[in-house]
């Protein structure tokens, strides 16, 4: 009822009630309210609420259709952010139509980006590899992204594709390469019968090197009976040198330096021989240190044979005529020779009538 309708007079609606927000029809950017039916009124202010299709949104920000009828005054209730100011992932750009479009929530990658040539994976199996021409390309796809390798070129007679060429850009790559059939090895090579149907046009590739052209350490020599084997090591092309086998020169042999580039592998070809190894005549015997002498004479290597029991004597001062004969024979004397102005050593003996005398001389050639 009007206010004042106790006082007013009248039979009807228009003269007796006020109109609520039910008979209303909200217009513009406006929406009716459940809430405001019995709410007396006749504007949308009375009435409605406002919808989001009024609010004014920031840069890259958007009020969605979905939005625009729903009620809403603020940025935070009406305005969503657009493709605008996202940021794509690497390899994939912007989709030009959804620039200013708002994007679901979750997928605004998605929605946003599309992927370029540069994230796409050819298909090998059909010979096809990534085209950097095209990498900036979208709406992927092998027609779009790919160009063809290797593995797609028929080869003719004689030519092979390379195992490491078979996904190269066949439009960028000599694809065909000769086979080793066709190649002529060089001197001091031979054909690798292995490798006849290999991609090959090099003596490293198709040919066997042999011992012609191997280059024999510090120790070996040249074999010349071993030039034809094949070889790639000093064992097989090479002759040892004496200079290999000098640590071995010992006991009976010393080292010599001077046999170093001599081809032996034995004492007898690389090493000296020490006087152990001379046979003396009859009467000597080999010097004491007959292994520590390089020699092969007689007079060198050889003593007479009575010098190791003279050496065992021990020399007496008194004579050996006071000597008793247990201790007769351990001894010997020096006297002046006076024949020769020299001194002689003399051994004691113990004489057949019961006493000890002087005997024969130091024979001349004991070693010392």
């Amino acid at each position: 009822p009007k206010f004042d309708h106790d006082t007013r007079k009248g039979d009807s609606d228009v003269q007796c009630c006020q109109p609520t927000c039910e008979l209303y029809t909200c217009s513009g950017n406006f929406v009716a309210n459940e809430a405001y039916k019995g709410n007396i009124g006749r504007t949308n202010e009375q009435c409605c609420d406002q919808t989001c299709s009024a609010v004014k949104c920031p840069k890259g920000k958007k009020v969605p259709a979905g939005l625009k009828k729903s009620p809403g005054k603020t940025e935070k209730e009406c305005c969503k952010d657009t493709c605008n100011d996202f940021l794509c992932k690497p390899f994939t750009v912007p989709i030009g139509t959804n620039q200013h479009e708002v994007y679901p929530d979750g997928e605004a990658q998605s929605f946003c980006c599309e992927p370029t040539c540069q994230a796409y994976t050819c298909d090998v199996a059909k010979n096809l590899t990534l085209d950097p021409a095209k990498a900036t390309l979208t709406k992927v796809s092998d027609e779009t992204c790919c160009t063809p390798t290797c593995g797609s070129v028929t080869c003719p007679a004689g030519f092979k594709i390379h195992p490491s060429k078979v996904n190269m850009d066949a439009k960028k790559t000599d694809c065909c390469e000769p086979l080793c059939s066709s190649h002529t090895c060089s001197a001091g090579w031979v054909a690798d019968v292995t490798k006849v149907a290999a991609v090959g046009n090099t003596d490293e590739v198709c040919c066997q090197r042999t011992c012609e052209v191997f280059q024999c350490s510090s120790g070996w020599a040249k074999n010349s009976a071993a030039a034809k084997n094949i070889g790639v090591d000093d064992p097989t092309c090479c002759l040892p040198e004496c200079s290999l086998y000098q640590p071995k020169c010992e006991g009976d042999y010393a080292p010599n330096p001077d046999a170093n580039k001599t081809v032996g592998q034995t004492a007898d070809v690389c090493c000296k021989k020490t006087c152990s190894l001379y046979a003396c005549s009859d009467g000597s015997i080999n010097i004491p240190d007959a292994k520590s002498v390089v020699a092969s004479t007689n007079g060198e290597c050889c003593e007479d044979a009575r010098c190791p029991t003279f050496r065992k004597k021990t020399e007496v001062k008194d004579g050996c005529n006071q000597l008793g004969k247990d201790e007769c024979e351990n001894n010997y004397i020096k006297l002046k020779n006076t024949a020769t102005n020299k001194t002689d050593s003399l051994a004691c003996k113990w004489a057949d009538f019961g006493f000890c005398q002087v005997n024969e001389l130091e024979p001349a050639n004991c070693a010392e």
